[in-house]
Order: C-alpha cells, then sequence, then structure tokens
C-alpha cells in the first residue's frame, strides 16, 4: 500500500533568457544526433559488408590452396638441376712491373709537359682545354 503524501510538492518555475534562442539550440542538437545515428547505421552497414567479403575472400584463398595442391599432385616429378657456377676467372692478367713503371713514366712526363704548355697559354692569355689538348681564348 503507497503511503499518502503528508508535504505538498510545490512547483518550481525558472525564468529562461531568450528561450527562442535555446529552443533553436535544443531543436539543432536533436537534429545533430539525429544525423550521428543515421551514419552510425551506415558505418555499422559498411562494416557488416566488409566482413562478409572478408569471409568471401578467405573463402576463394582456401579454393586456390586446394586447387594448386591438386596441380602440383598431378604434375610429374622432375629432377631438380643444379646451377654449376663458373670457374672464377680474373677480368685482366697483371701487367709485368717494368710494363707499370714504363706507362706511369710516360704519364707523368706527358702530364709535365701539358703543366708547361698551360702556364705558356695562361701567359699568352690563352686557356689549356685539356679535354682535346689544345688552347682556347679567354672569354673575356
Amino acid at each position: 500500500m503507497p503511503k499518502p503524501h503528508t508535504e505538498k510538492q510545490s512547483d518550481v518555475h525558472v525564468q529562461i533568457e531568450d528561450p527562442i534562442y535555446v529552443r533553436k539550440q535544443i531543436l539543432n542538437t536533436a537534429i545533430n544526433a539525429a544525423e550521428i545515428l543515421k551514419h552510425y547505421e551506415v558505418i555499422k552497414e559498411i562494416k557488416h559488408r566488409k566482413k562478409q567479403y572478408q569471409e568471401k575472400l578467405k573463402e576463394v584463398f582456401n579454393e586456390i590452396q586446394e586447387l594448386r595442391n591438386k596441380l602440383e599432385g598431378d604434375l610429374p616429378k622432375v629432377k631438380e638441376e643444379v646451377e654449376h657456377k663458373p670457374k672464377h676467372v680474373p677480368l685482366m692478367t697483371p701487367l709485368p712491373k717494368e710494363k707499370i713503371k714504363e706507362a706511369l713514366e710516360n704519364y707523368l712526363g706527358n702530364w709535365q709537359l701539358y703543366e708547361e704548355c698551360g702556364a705558356l697559354a695562361v701567359a699568352f692569355g690563352l686557356r689549356p682545354d685539356f679535354s682535346s689538348v689544345g688552347f682556347q681564348k679567354f672569354a673575356r
């Protein structure tokens, strides 16, 4: 049995400043909440379809694996060939020390000659061009 109310309940009233603005804000919030719920439903549907596609993909991969195994079983056995590496052959045979000394002396002699010619060319206002062993006039 419910208790009888001995105390009288009083209503509380509060004044709201700019009630139209508050109503608009509450309505906009409700609209945004409804849109969020729609988006959530779309996301749930996308996740569900993604899961279905993953399951189908897994089935296809399993079928491919079974077919591959069956194909390997049906193919004849072939003896594997071992790759033979060729014997190491040096790229160049070494030159005798006498030839190396002679080539080095010729190179150094020619270089000294180029340096001397270059110094003379600069003295006469020419620029040495060692790529073609010639001389060019300085651009002034």
